[in-house]
């Protein structure tokens, strides 16, 4: 059971790491960050996803919520 546990934490463990921080970050948010947040997106190419890209995205539109970001870009 050890071997399976270190296999997958090995092979999507950074991953769900953060995705739970991501999830931690959004739960915080309040309605009036959140809308900035979809403004921020509206015109977003969601076919070219990367964090970083996002990240851009939205603290190019809203630069107040880098503060709020700055966790994702270390994960």
């Amino acid at each position: 059971l050890m071997e399976y546990e270190r296999r997958w934490k090995k092979a999507i463990g950074k991953k769900m790491e953060r995705n739970y921080m991501v999830k931690e970050i959004m739960l915080s948010f309040d309605d009036k960050t959140l809308n900035m947040l979809a403004d921020s997106l509206k015109d977003y190419k969601f076919d070219e996803f990367s964090t970083k890209g996002l990240i851009k995205a939205l603290v190019t539109k809203h630069p107040t919520l880098l503060a709020r970001l700055v966790p994702l870009l270390r994960a």
